[in-house]
């Protein structure tokens, strides 16, 4: 039986599943699903649609299940700057602010004129 891995990337305009296995000593990958990662304006912000990514997680993971290739395995990776919290519960408290908000406009240019200054190491 065929031993499937399954890679989900989520980027900022999209998420994608490549699902991987091992033939004749070879790594093959395909693309099984992809879907369209959205902003949404919420409460004078640009959040992650995260209703939207879930979806779409669940959505790849049935086009693995239809197709017979049932992942041992599942990693996501994303973009790596954004965050949610969460309640003692596991449930989100807030919504998913993007780093491309504009809260953030001019946080780089404080962010070097401390560390110039030696503030952010502490110095």
């Amino acid at each position: 039986m065929e031993k499937y891995y399954l890679a989900i990337d989520i980027g900022a305009s999209s998420g994608r599943h490549i699902l991987g296995h091992v033939e004749n000593g070879k790594i093959l990958l395909e693309e099984v699903f992809r879907f369209d990662n959205k902003q949404v304006h919420r409460n004078g912000h640009d959040c992650w649609d995260m209703e939207n990514l879930w979806d779409g997680i669940l959505s790849g993971l049935k086009v693995c299940k239809d197709a017979g290739k049932i992942p041992e395995t599942i990693g996501i990776d994303t973009w790596a700057v954004d965050f949610v919290l969460l309640d003692a519960d596991g449930n989100l408290i807030g919504d998913a602010v993007a780093y491309r908000d504009s809260r953030t406009d001019g946080a780089d240019k404080i962010s070097r004129t401390r560390a110039a200054r030696g503030i952010a190491s502490g110095i």
